[in-house]
């Protein structure tokens, strides 16, 4: 994530990298049963995560 921040011109990482890069993570490393459920899957978690980190106040 710091890589993605600094190729975008920042020294710091913001909410946006950590969806960007989450969804190239998680991919190769959860298994699913059809396509439709990739997605709904992915973007489910990535949601619940980040708002979970946003209560944490780390962004």
């Amino acid at each position: 994530m710091k890589a993605n921040a600094l190729v975008n011109g920042r020294s710091f990482v913001i909410e946006d990298d950590v969806k960007e890069i989450a969804v190239a993570v998680l991919d190769h490393r959860l298994m699913y049963k059809n396509k439709e459920a990739k997605q709904n899957s992915l973007q489910q978690i990535i949601a619940k995560e980040i708002e979970r980190l946003a209560k944490l106040k780390l962004f």
